[in-house]
């Protein structure tokens, strides 16, 4: 996936995907095999052998997407909250792509539910990254709530998908595992 973001950036002057409007995986899907956008539900990449499938809570819809896209950015590098970032940014506002999270790990089991064949739009919205709330720990120390009665503040990075931790693509195209408790809000940051 990570080549897929460097051919759509380089085809398109320079933007990358981030939040809504497009969504990232609509985006990516032609530089992954797809004939359109639209035609996403057949990209296989987009789903972790990992997710657990069918989620437990929502019984006999098979997920598409088990990846949240980074939609944050920040006014300055002291910035604590950073605002979402909707629709697509140039690659060359991220000021250090080795350390920037571009996808991580969906959480499963969480109040918005998975974008299947069947419904590829009820919850689009809610696969980017863009609040402290929706990373696995609070700055706190404390585990992100999973479900907040369907808002936005809830975890949407997985607290252990891959062990104790999710795994991670960057900017730059590399991928990692991190531990759950060591992914902060800095590692989400497009000014540094």
């Amino acid at each position: 996936m990570g080549i897929s973001l460097i051919i759509y950036a380089d085809e398109n002057n320079g933007y990358a995907a981030r939040a809504n409007s497009p969504h990232w995986w609509e985006v990516l899907a032609p530089t992954l095999g797809a004939r359109t956008s639209t035609n996403f539900t057949r990209i296989k990449v987009y789903v972790c052998p990992s997710y657990p499938d069918p989620d437990p809570r929502y019984p006999g819809q098979q997920q598409l997407v088990c990846f949240v896209v980074n939609g944050w950015t920040f006014s300055s590098p002291t910035d604590p909250m950073g605002t979402e970032i909707i629709g697509l940014s140039k690659m060359t506002s991220i000021r250090r792509p080795s350390d920037t999270i571009y996808l991580a790990d969906r959480e499963d089991g969480t109040d918005f539910g998975p974008i299947t064949v069947s419904d590829t739009t009820t919850y689009a919205d809610r696969y980017d990254v863009w609040k402290p709330t929706q990373l696995p720990y609070l700055p706190n120390g404390i585990v992100s709530p999973r479900n907040n009665g369907g808002g936005t503040d809830a975890r949407r990075v997985a607290l252990d998908r891959h062990g104790k931790g999710s795994a991670l693509l960057y900017f730059d195209t590399h991928a990692a595992l991190k531990k759950a408790k060591t992914i902060t809000v800095d590692d989400w940051r497009d000014v540094r």
